[in-house]
């Protein structure tokens, strides 16, 4: 996981991007990078029954479950099943040694208010390849959460990271389902050799303090899901919209399909608002793309919720007025591209907080559903 605080104010923009020269934005960016934090991404899944409502299904990398389980969901009627793909997966690599069982998997649980009998999401690991003669090493990711740590790689995520989570749906007729999707952060100290103590850990609520749930709040906005991937154009498409820690994905299924979500926790502002066709952006992309193959999706979140992905340090409690609902998406571009020094100390400062802040997320999905009339 990565650290970084972003906020967002244009009364001042022209004397305050002064204080941000491209120097300070260099440096601050080498900082970010040595501060690097790895957040540990799971998910999982607990059973439940409310009339339509079918139940819930995650995942997480801890897993005693066997591959062959399934959850079904469904009301009397039985609309449809969801089971996971199967794979590989660890069991215990986030764990504490000193603890029995799959410790850290049965606290995130409780903490959650999860049942202990949950359908646990199988992950396939990432593959480390050395390009002969080079010896660069590239990263392949595993499909499902994709975090599965490759040989002499550290596990968990960091700003630039991505993955795919993959399920079945299987519809005994033809089915209207919405997924919800919903994640749910935790703390953890540390001992004084920066080790982890791992019967620390606690969720982030109502009761955390300050900081941590500013953190929470900017997940929301620097850890997207969407619907769509192209791999030859490695760009995202269908936006699953945040709302408050709580994201939809809606569809009508009549037969056996393998469902996939992609998650991405983009490592720029302007890989999500810039657009690598238009020169003018070209400089502030540095050679980076656009993650999007329509930006406008990510502009509505932005404007709508700055607050989600802009963090000023000298005030973080602070109210972001300077785009609406109603601010033109043109002006909402030119006014990032145009101060983008001081736009993105603000978003790198957001992450600076999430790494800071956060130890592990836990990705939980509910799935319900109606008879497509």
């Amino acid at each position: 996981m990565s650290d970084k605080n972003n906020n967002f104010n244009i009364g001042d923009l022209e004397s305050t991007a002064s204080a941000y020269s491209a120097e300070s934005e260099e440096r601050r960016e080498n900082e970010r990078k040595r501060k690097l934090l790895l957040l540990k991404f799971g998910a999982m899944g607990i059973l439940t029954a409310i009339i339509i409502i079918i139940g819930s299904i995650a995942w997480f990398t801890m897993s005693e479950e066997v591959e062959s389980h399934q959850m079904s969901m469904g009301t009397q009627e039985n609309l449809f099943t969801v089971k996971p793909m199967s794979s590989p997966y660890h069991t215990g690599i986030y764990d504490d040694p000193t603890q029995s069982g799959t410790f850290v998997r049965n606290t995130l649980l409780s903490e959650a208010s999860k049942e202990s009998e949950v359908l646990t999401w199988t992950i396939t690991d990432d593959t480390a390849f050395i390009t002969p003669g080079t010896n660069k090493k590239t990263i392949n990711k595993g499909k499902n959460i994709g975090n599965g740590p490759a040989e002499g790689e550290d596990g968990g995520i960091s700003p630039g990271s991505s993955g795919e989570l993959q399920f079945k749906i299987v519809p005994s007729q033809s089915v209207d389902a919405d997924f919800t999707f919903r994640f749910y952060a935790y703390s953890v100290e540390y001992d004084d050799n920066g080790v982890e103590v791992k019967s620390t850990i606690a969720l982030i609520d109502d009761n955390s303090n300050a900081e941590r749930k500013l953190a929470k709040n900017l997940l929301n906005g620097h850890i997207l899901l969407f619907k769509n991937y192209n791999a030859t154009t490695k760009k995202y498409s269908g936006l699953i919209s945040s709302d408050d820690f709580q994201r939809i994905m809606s569809g009508t299924y009549t037969t056996e399909t393998t469902v996939s979500v992609h998650w991405v926790w983009p490592e720029t502002l302007a890989e999500i608002i810039l657009d690598d066709t238009n020169n003018a952006h070209k400089k502030n992309l540095k050679g980076k793309k656009s993650l999007c193959s329509d930006q406008s999706e990510v502009i509505k979140l932005f404007k709508n919720n700055p607050s989600w992905f802009l963090l000023d340090p000298e005030d973080p409690d602070k109210t972001w007025t300077d785009f609406t609902a109603s601010t033109y998406d043109a002006d909402v571009v030119s006014a990032v591209n145009n101060n983008y020094t001081l736009y993105s100390s603000f978003y790198n400062e957001a992450d600076q907080c999430i790494g800071t802040n956060v130890a592990y997320l836990l990705l939980d999905m509910n799935a319900e559903g109606t008879a497509s009339a």
